[in-house]
This record gives C-alpha cells, structure tokens and sequence, in this order.
C-alpha cells in the first residue's frame, strides 16, 4: 500500500471521524494491550549487551516518593526498585537514576517539575504514567541501554524533552505526548560521532508530537523505527543525518511542514546523509518531502509488532484516546510486580 496524500477539502476530516466511530467497535485497537502490557514492544524488548530485555525494577522492593529528595534517594539506590510517585513534585535539578529501576506515576495526575531524568551508563530502566515539565532535559540518556519510556506527557523544557545520546541502545518510547516545545527529541550525539554506529537503536510508537517543533525525532547513525505516530502542526517531522536507518510506519501526518527532512546532505553518497523508508503514512495538509523511498531496516528481523500495529486511518483518534499518564496504568503495573 503506498503513501496516501490528502488534500485539505473539508468533508475528508469529516469523512474520516464518521468511519472510525462506525468502525470503532469492529476494529481490534492496541488500547487492551496498553491496559494490561506490562512489557515493552520494539526495541528495548530485545536482547543484548548483557541484558535479556528491560524490566525495570522487577523483582526488587515497592517504595512511594512523594518528595524531590526521596525520589533521588531511591533512584541512586543499586539494588532493583519499583518507585512509586504519588502527587506534583517539584524539584531544583537532575535526578540520577541507577540501573534496575521503575518510576511509576500513581494516577494520570503525577508531574514532575524542575526535575530532569538522567541516566548515564546504567541499563534496565522503565519509565511510565508521568507528566514531566521546566527540567533543561525531561528525560536524558548517555551511555545507557534497555530504556522503556511508557505513558508519559513531557513538555516546555529548556533543552530537549527526550535526548538518547552517546551510544545510548535498545530504546523503546510508547504512548508519549511531546507538546509546547520547540527541540523535543534527539537520537545522536552529533554530526561527526562516528562511534554511534551500531547503537541508538529505537523505537517510537503510538505517540503525538503535538506542535513540537521540531527533532520529532531528529536521527543520526541509529536504526530507528517509527510507527503509528500521529504528527500536528510540527515545523519537521523526522530529521535525518549521518547514515542513519529509520522505517517510518503506518504514521499519521497533519499539517507539517516538513515530514521527512533530509538534514545536510541530500546526495546519498555523502557521509551525512540519512535514509528513511516510507510505508503506509499519511500526509494530510502538508509540505516538503512526504515521501522518501530510500533504504531502511527490517524491524521484524529484530522482533515482533504485528499484534500492536494499527491501521493508519485509526492512529488520530487512537493516539488522542490513549496517550499520556493514564489512572489504570500505575495499577495494573503495581499488580504485575
């Protein structure tokens, strides 16, 4: 099935809400799965680096952070925690987080304020049902491997909202919202890192990137796979540079400016060009490159999607639906422990 390109005539969003609430109760949606997965999809369910695949603070004590300093305390600790976070936390700076460690939300109301997520050269970390905003980063990776941010709402921060760095691997970022924010998401460490070759392999799925900007993501070196997204108002979509692999999937994208933007060089010869393939998306209302051709990787020699992979026509009201902190997602995850 090719791209499909939509003009702006008013009867076709119109058309479009009609049919998915006829069809709302005949198609199989993703939204059980959601309620009851405990476990990633994508990459950071796969195995390597000496880690099986990612499961957080599994197996170790259940502890509750109703403070800054308590949830720091707890991150830093070395044995596998489950940390429960109950109400608005303010914070004055960066919160380290060990390897073997959940941060959990308790309901859809738990934010994080002034409170970045930092995690250099640990492994094994879950991330869910948080709102996160006015940190310089919401979430900071370096070095560090088998991530799984889930549920999350992140936004107005004053560098990136969701940055995986510095042979950073194995991530998977599900049923996000990035929103109120100019740079959301880089997946790199620069133009002229070659020793990124070979890790910042992730995956992004079910998320919105609801008028960020741009770096929604922006890509370098890494295989990268996108799918189900929904894109709204966003100056680019995906950036590409310096050979990176990216499978863009059954995507939905509304009035962006620039779906797929090749960064630097557009002669794929050149160092610093970036590949992305282009499946099934669409592109409604928007401008510059929608549909690259180019090569990417196959995502099912890595692991398994078909049981989550959504018909693109549903991922707006799928997306909007479901996205973000959700009150049954610290319950469910509590009960799994």
């Amino acid at each position: 099935m090719a791209n499909l390109i939509m003009n702006n005539h008013p009867s076709i969003p119109l058309l479009a809400g009609l049919l998915s609430l006829v069809f709302a109760g005949l198609v199989c949606t993703p939204l059980a799965s959601a309620e009851e997965n405990n476990a990633p999809i994508g990459w950071a369910s796969v195995s390597g680096r000496g880690v099986e695949t990612t499961t957080g603070g599994a197996n170790g004590d259940v502890v509750t952070a109703r403070t800054a300093k308590e949830l720091a305390e707890y991150a830093s600790h070395t044995e596998p925690l489950t940390i429960l976070i109950e109400g608005a936390i303010t914070g004055d700076g960066v919160v380290k987080i060990a390897s073997d460690k959940t941060l959990l939300g308790l309901g859809e109301s738990t934010s994080l304020k002034n409170i970045e997520l930092n995690m250099s050269g640990v492994s094994n970390v879950i991330i869910r049902n948080l709102h996160i905003s006015h940190a310089r980063d919401a979430i900071a990776l370096r070095r560090t491997h088998h991530v799984w941010v889930d549920h999350c709402d992140l936004s107005e921060c004053g560098d990136g909202l969701l940055d995986i760095t510095h042979q950073s691997d194995f991530v998977t970022v599900s049923w996000t919202r990035f929103s109120k924010h100019h740079k959301t998401m880089l997946i790199n460490s620069g133009t002229s890192q070659p020793e990124d070759s070979g890790y910042l392999n992730t995956t992004i799925h079910h998320c919105w990137f609801d008028g960020s900007d741009t770096r929604n993501p922006r890509v370098g070196y890494g295989k990268v796979h996108v799918f189900n997204c929904l894109y709204s108002r966003n100056d680019y979509g995906i950036g590409l540079h310096s050979q990176c692999l990216v499978l863009a999937e059954r995507n939905h994208f509304d009035q962006v400016k620039n779906p797929i933007k090749q960064m630097y060089r557009p002669d794929p010869t050149d160092i610093h060009h970036g590949f992305c393939e282009s499946v099934e998306n669409v592109f409604q209302d928007c401008r510059g490159t929608q549909d690259d051709e180019g090569k990417s990787f196959s995502a099912k020699e890595f692991y398994e999607y078909d049981s989550a992979m959504d018909e693109v026509d549903h991922v707006p009201e799928i997306v909007r639906m479901n996205v973000g902190p959700k009150k049954h997602i610290g319950k469910a995850s509590v009960q799994g422990q």
